[in-house]
């Protein structure tokens, strides 16, 4: 007999896919009608329209914008990451004063929205010359995402084997080695699981450099597809087109890496 609680689960997951998946479908179907085309929801047609993708490339500028938002994405992602294992490591092996009240220190900052600080950014980057910049997302960037890093690292290094480290300091390693040699080796998972949610969430951020980057040549490709959206209302295939050439990727990304982002995720509770 099939559990009742079962079905429910299930049902309600299978009804949670069709609601993310079958707008995207909608989208993607009507990127490939023709220019003239109304919106035809889920219908298919067989007359696919692929000129609408290299209008909406060119005519959008979303060369330019992919290289900023790759260039400011593989910027954020290493400093970032390297900043969450130290912070998340120094929580997890040393004890200090007030450690716990720093560390909640830290986790308030998981609250605090961007659109919060984002007109203090504006006047304190302008006033050391790095408004209209790429550094203008990169850094505000970098401390918004500092809370999660070390709250995701510390809390996977404290489920790990307190023996692993206290074996190798009673037989004379260093803080440095123990991370290097002990705990980073069996904490990859966990590691590229936190670089792959700074990728989506730094490719897909929007608030600061809609505000702190004017130059539209410097601009990411989400605040691109806002004047993209603005410009070519009217045309629906082609602003589907140009809406599916930027989330295109983040869905890519996620395909490929679900694997590592699961397993980061299960590792720390089995463990």
């Amino acid at each position: 007999m099939i559990k009742f609680e079962s079905v429910i689960s299930k049902t309600f997951l299978i009804l949670m896919v069709a609601f993310t998946v079958l707008p995207i479908f909608a989208i993607l179907n009507l990127s490939l009608q023709p220019a003239d085309a109304l919106s035809t929801g889920l219908s298919f047609s067989w007359d696919l329209n692929f000129r609408n993708y290299v209008d909406a490339w060119s005519m959008g500028n979303f060369g330019r914008l992919f290289i900023n938002s790759l260039g400011i994405s593989l910027t954020i992602i290493p400093i970032a990451v390297l900043f969450a294992i130290l912070g998340g490591f120094g929580f997890y092996f040393f004890n200090f004063r007030n450690k716990k009240y720093l560390f909640n220190f830290f986790l308030l900052g998981m609250t605090l929205p961007y659109e919060a600080i984002v007109i203090p950014l504006y006047y304190g980057l302008n006033a050391v010359g790095l408004l209209n910049t790429s550094w203008a997302v990169i850094l505000p960037l970098l401390g918004g995402f500092m809370p999660f890093g070390i709250f995701w690292l510390r809390s996977y290094f404290s489920s790990l084997p307190n023996e692993l480290a206290e074996a190798a300091s009673i037989d004379g390693a260093t803080s440095l080695q123990i991370l290097m040699k002990i705990i980073l080796p069996i904490s990859k998972s966990a590691i590229v699981s936190l670089a792959i949610f700074y990728y989506i969430w730094s490719w897909n951020h929007f608030i600061l450099s809609m505000i702190l980057i004017q130059d539209a040549t410097r601009r990411t490709v989400t605040t691109g597809l806002t004047a993209f959206v603005n410009q070519y209302s009217q045309n629906l295939p082609l602003l589907c087109a140009g809406t599916m050439t930027v989330i295109a990727p983040t869905i890519l990304f996620f395909i490929v890496f679900q694997k590592h982002i699961v397993k980061g995720i299960l590792d720390g509770a089995v463990k």
